[in-house]
């Protein structure tokens, strides 16, 4: 569990490897995806959104062009996820 492959513990992997599927049918409220079109996982973001999409979960997804894993890098879509969220509860 103290040994890291690609800055994640081999317990994180392990435990990332048996996560449940996720149940896209009792998914409500609404949800926003950030991700970066740059990030190696983008395809698990756009399968999640593409499968949330087909099974009517009110999702909204920015898939950004210039970004990577990082978004804590970019404090714009930081403040605009605030914005979408505060617009989203009223």
């Amino acid at each position: 569990p103290n040994q890291y492959f690609f800055n994640m513990t081999n317990m994180y992997m392990a435990d990332a490897l048996t996560y449940p599927t996720p149940d896209y049918a009792k998914m409500n409220g609404k949800l926003l995806i950030v991700s970066g079109a740059q990030d190696t996982l983008i395809a698990s973001s756009d399968e999640f959104y593409r499968k949330a999409k087909q099974n009517n979960v009110d999702i909204t997804y920015w898939r950004i062009e210039s970004m990577d894993h990082l978004i804590r890098k970019r404090p714009d879509l930081m403040n605009n996820s605030f914005v979408w969220l505060a617009k989203e509860l009223n």
